[in-house]
């Protein structure tokens, strides 16, 4: 159906934005280390 398509889209939507803002903030406390060092 159409719901289940929309709710999938948006499940993987969700999944590749949490993946981009974990690897995000883990490439941004890394430069902070750097930075403090």
């Amino acid at each position: 159906t159409a719901c289940a398509r929309i709710g999938h889209t948006i499940t993987q939507s969700t999944t590749i934005y949490t993946v981009l803002v974990i690897d995000w903030r883990s490439s941004f406390q890394h430069s902070l280390k750097e930075r403090l060092r």
